[in-house]
């Protein structure tokens, strides 16, 4: 090559490289003007997915929560009326039998022994009555012989009747219809009479049990209304519940009073007595017929944003569906509700479940659950 073609090649790249370098720095001088333009289309603010509550005139009413225990709400404890020796235990704990059904057996060979000379005895006494009776219509026979007859025989009627009796209280039937909740004892051993032999309990209704405060019992409008019981085994099925009994006299240390309600537990669960639950005791309202109610309701705690010593809930404005943060008046309560007092009116719907997300004025839509 000479140098004539050199010098040649040479501006041949250099128009090249200025070339690239030009284009380079139009794209970068394109890309700046681009990143300076405003943003033509403004994002939409994001529409809050949250649980809401309407507030209606039944909120008036104030649920009290107490804790209680369940207790079976007919039992018996099973025995024999006479000592001896278990012969047969035809039952086992859980087991469900039905009213009639033999239980337990005693070994009755003394008895059905005693039972049968008895019977002897009541035959003998019973014929020689009979034929004083005959013999005296004849004047054969002296008028106090045949007293003395029939007492004797009615000693052995007396005697026969006790044996009778002796043979039925070996045996133990079940009253009726439950499951077996307790067996202390065993085949073959030997019991006292009066000795507990097992428990019968009746599952088609239980008992619940519970201390219930002094200031609460006169608030309680109808004993028989707007009571439930929620098991812990369970804790998202409620039971309605009626009332029983109450104790009179109140405990000198917590002036509770015991309460005792009733309810039919599910057929298909297992519910047994010494189970943990949770009764929700209704309490009237304050309204007087014809006022303007003061709305009175049970919150959920997930409805509330403290703010220092101050209770807030989250408004939704109906047809702006927008959030304002309104100041309430609470009475503490027990687990996770809390009673609002004041601060709320009919026909408020309120946010309970989302809360904490929430700012003033955002916008929010009532959240459903996927299926």
């Amino acid at each position: 090559m000479n140098m004539s073609d050199a010098r040649q090649q040479l501006s041949g790249y250099s128009l090249v490289r200025s070339y690239l370098i030009g284009a380079a720095l139009v794209s970068f001088c394109a890309f700046l003007a681009a990143c300076s333009k405003p943003d033509e289309v403004a994002k939409e603010p994001a529409v809050r997915p949250v649980k809401l509550l309407t507030i209606d005139h039944t909120a008036s009413q104030k649920v009290n929560r107490y804790p209680a225990t369940l207790d079976a709400s007919r039992s018996s404890d099973l025995s024999f009326q006479v000592g001896g020796k278990i012969a047969e235990l035809n039952i086992k704990e859980a087991q469900m039998v039905q009213q009639g059904d033999v239980l337990a057996k005693l070994d009755a060979q003394d008895l059905d022994s005693s039972l049968a000379s008895a019977k002897a005895k009541y035959d003998v006494a019973e014929e020689d009555y009979q034929t004083g009776e005959r013999l005296l219509k004849e004047d054969a026979i002296a008028r106090n012989v045949v007293a003395q007859r029939k007492s004797a025989r009615d000693v052995a009627l007396a005697a026969l009747e006790s044996a009778q009796k002796a043979v039925q209280d070996s045996i133990i039937v079940a009253p009726f219809s439950g499951a077996i909740a307790k067996i202390p004892v065993q085949a073959l051993q030997r019991v006292q009479a009066g000795e507990l032999i097992a428990t019968l309990i009746d599952g088609t209704e239980m008992d619940v049990e519970f201390n219930l405060p002094a200031r609460i019992i006169s608030q309680v409008k109808d004993r028989n209304k707007d009571n439930f019981v929620v098991l812990e085994a369970f804790p998202d099925q409620r039971f309605p519940a009626k009332f029983k009994e109450a104790g009179l006299i109140a405990d000198a240390t917590s002036q509770t009073y015991a309460i005792t309600l009733t309810f039919v537990p599910p057929a298909d669960r297992i519910i047994l007595p010494g189970m943990s639950a949770t009764v929700e005791v209704a309490v009237g309202r304050d309204d007087q017929e014809g006022a303007v109610p003061k709305t009175r309701v049970d919150v959920p705690l997930s409805a509330f944003v403290s703010n220092a010593d101050e209770k807030i809930v989250w408004i939704v404005e109906p047809q702006a569906m927008t959030v304002s943060q309104r100041v309430v008046e609470v009475e503490e309560g027990i687990g996770e509700y809390l009673f609002v007092t004041d601060g709320l009116n009919t026909g408020d719907t309120i946010v309970i479940a989302g809360a904490d997300y929430l700012a003033e004025g955002m916008k929010v839509r009532a959240w459903e659950s996927q299926k």
